[in-house]
């Protein structure tokens, strides 16, 4: 599943996309540009509601020193 600004539904914000997605998947693999710690704290309570799911950030261009230092 894609979940992309552009493609959000209508009243929809991407992380409540996000959120409503990982009842269905396993693993979630996200591209992104830039990375910015803030972002894990708006998936942090999704992410805490399926902790089978396994997330990966491919960062393109740069991060947050914080970025990797998430506390499981």
């Amino acid at each position: 599943m894609l979940l992309y600004k552009e493609g959000v539904a209508e009243g929809k914000t991407v992380a409540e996309q996000f959120a409503s997605a990982l009842a269905y998947v396993d693993r979630v693999d996200v591209l992104v540009g830039f990375f910015f710690f803030s972002g894990m704290k708006a998936l942090e309570a999704a992410l805490r509601e399926h902790p089978e799911v396994r997330m990966r950030v491919l960062v393109g261009m740069g991060a947050e020193v914080l970025a990797g230092q998430v506390v499981e």
